[in-house]
């Protein structure tokens, strides 16, 4: 009840201060099984990126929500603009965000242990959608005929659909909860805190 009590505050305070800026991301995400195609990206993804947009390639059971991506990219390119980033590359930033932890090496042992396919190929961009499918079109990145693109259904978000609960709580280290999404939330923007 305590944490609830919390959680609502942090959210609260979110809402008022950033929801609105991560809103304004563009954000496309693409759902792939295909492990051989899903490895091409991650050997090669340094070449996807751009100075304003991030792709980056997470096991889909490790991600809460769609508000769950944006504030990690809210935070990474905030912390790039401040000069607060740990790693040198966006990419890597976005992923010690999403999993609300400082090494990476943390990140690629909970991603190795609980991670499991399908994979999300997420590319999120403070600019346009112009912006994601130009750097579709340029890359010749193939997302569109290996993957499928993961659509709202009836303006819901399809990744709390599909919420992983015990997987969620084993990677982000949380005991009971009685809202995981929230809970997220609110461990991703306390990566902020701990810099």
């Amino acid at each position: 009840m305590a944490n609830e009590k919390l959680y609502n505050e942090v959210l609260g305070i979110l809402k008022d201060e950033v929801f609105d800026i991560i809103n304004e991301l563009t954000l496309d995400i693409f759902v792939c099984s295909d492990q051989g195609f899903v490895s091409s990206i991650v050997s090669s993804i340094e070449k996807y990126q751009t100075p304003n947009c991030i792709l980056q390639v997470v096991p889909k059971n490790l991600v809460v929500s769609k508000a769950h991506i944006k504030l990690a990219a809210y935070l990474t390119f905030k912390a790039f603009e401040k000069n607060r980033n740990i790693s040198r590359k966006k990419y890597m930033e976005l992923l010690l965000y999403l999993f609300s932890e400082r090494q990476i090496g943390k990140i690629i042992e909970k991603i190795n242990r609980f991670g499991r396919p399908p994979y999300l190929v997420v590319l999120v961009c403070k600019d346009t959608v112009d912006a994601i499918t130009g750097i579709l079109r340029r890359s010749n990145l193939e997302l569109e005929r290996c993957c499928n693109r993961l659509e709202s259904r009836e303006g819901k978000d399809p990744l709390e659909a599909d919420v992983d609960i015990n997987t969620v709580k084993a990677v982000f280290g949380m005991q009971e909860t009685d809202d995981i999404i929230k809970a997220v939330l609110c461990k991703v923007s306390s990566l902020v805190l701990q810099a």
